[in-house]
């Protein structure tokens, strides 16, 4: 089964004329479509309006990050330009800084002046290139993202499976139940009307009272008859069987979302006609594990 989960983590890097560039994507649950980027201003121009567009094709939904940073290494930054007035500007910021904190701030490192913006500029190559290698990088970042998507969907299709059994089970169980249920409820409700007007003298009266007795036993049998919500909640079921087993199935949990909710509905429903306690036992019961799955499902993609 391909069972996407909403969270997954892939990432990789790549080393490209302007420097070692390492790509992370990252996911977590949302209703709607949400990218945030976070991108090097000297990249961003390259590769910025590609990207929306290809986390689209496999992420229709869900909040995603995708983080992009770049490090000069030894052979780049000896090839880069220095910018001379940038880096005065800001060992100028820093004596002020320093002068007016007096002495309780640290001056400029190196490190962190020639990683600042603009300092160093980049010697000029080929940007065909470096587009090429950032897309690739991205490429192998999303099918980590999608490899440990579907090991985690994977594991969440296991437990919803899990707990659709246990909820099929005790539909079985409240079918077996129903019938003893709804004649112990009949006989009740006979043996009480029949003991609260037996007393009546007149005969044909009395005969009247005992055949609206027996029409009353017989419209509570029906009012608490649960025959056709345990068939609708089969029904459900096996559609989440088919849903979840279905290996051209990589969206399914608008779907899964809205049969755990039906589900939901039929197991209430049975609770609320229930003609014993322990039918009404098997509704909660039913219901803790409808509410596990919408746990579950909440997190497929």
């Amino acid at each position: 089964m391909t069972i996407l989960s909403m969270t997954g983590f892939g990432a990789a890097t790549v080393v490209t004329p302007m420097g070692l560039v390492s790509a992370e994507v990252r996911t977590v649950n949302s209703r709607f479509f949400e990218l945030h980027t976070r991108i090097p201003e000297e990249l961003r121009s390259i590769i910025d309006p590609w990207i929306r567009e290809r986390i689209l094709v496999d992420l229709p939904r869900g909040k995603v990050e995708v983080r992009l940073s770049l490090t000069k290494t030894e052979l780049h930054l000896v090839a880069s330009a220095l910018n001379k007035t940038r880096l005065s500007e800001l060992l100028h910021l820093g004596s002020l800084i320093e002068e007016q904190a007096g002495g309780r701030v640290q001056p400029w490192q190196m490190s962190e002046l020639l990683r600042w913006p603009g300092v160093l500029s980049a010697p000029e190559t080929d940007t065909r290139e470096t587009e090429t290698l950032l897309k690739a990088v991205m490429d192998q970042a999303i099918q980590g993202l999608r490899e440990a998507r579907q090991r985690e969907g994977a594991a969440l299709a296991e437990a919803v499976v899990l707990r659709c059994n246990e909820i099929e089970a005790l539909r079985v169980q409240a079918q077996d139940f129903l019938a003893e249920a709804l004649l112990l409820q009949s006989e009740k409700i006979r043996a009480r009307l029949t003991e609260a007007f037996d007393g009546l003298s007149d005969e044909s009266l009395r005969e009247a009272i005992h055949d609206r007795i027996r029409q009353e036993a017989n419209a509570a049998s029906i009012r608490s008859d649960i025959s056709e919500e345990l068939d609708r909640l089969g029904a459900h079921l096996k559609e989440f069987g088919r849903v979840l087993s279905d290996p051209k199935n990589q969206f399914a949990g608008k779907r899964l979302d809205f049969l755990s909710q039906e589900l939901h509905r039929e197991a209430n429903t049975i609770g609320s006609k229930s003609p014993s306690l322990a039918l009404t036992q098997l509704s909660m019961d039913m219901k803790l594990a409808i509410e596990q799955i919408r746990e579950q499902v909440q997190n497929i993609q």
